[in-house]
């Protein structure tokens, strides 16, 4: 699937704007999943589902949604999510243009 880094990258803030209930213009690459935009960690679940649905066969391993987890934010906590890992992950997994 060859899709541009902007179609990625604003389909997946729609889509955490749409989970977390606000604003897109809210959502940047520094944003906090947690902190900024007041997700928990189901909404943080949605997310991947969404992002699995949105993205068919962007998790090619099966590691469960943890081990998912920590392919994005390697050592993080849930804590210290931010928006623009998830968008690099993403593009670097779909074949961006």
């Amino acid at each position: 699937m060859n899709v541009s880094e902007l179609t990625v990258e604003g389909k997946i803030k729609e889509i955490i704007s749409s989970i977390a209930v606000c604003d897109i213009t809210h959502v940047n690459n520094e944003s906090n999943l947690i902190r900024d935009l007041g997700m928990d960690s189901t909404d943080i679940l949605d997310l991947l589902f969404s992002l699995e649905e949105e993205f068919p066969n962007l998790w090619e391993k099966d590691l469960g949604y943890l081990g998912i987890l920590n392919e994005i934010y390697p050592g993080g906590s849930i804590s210290q999510m931010t928006v623009g890992p998830i968008i690099n992950y993403v593009q670097r997994n779909v074949g961006v243009e």
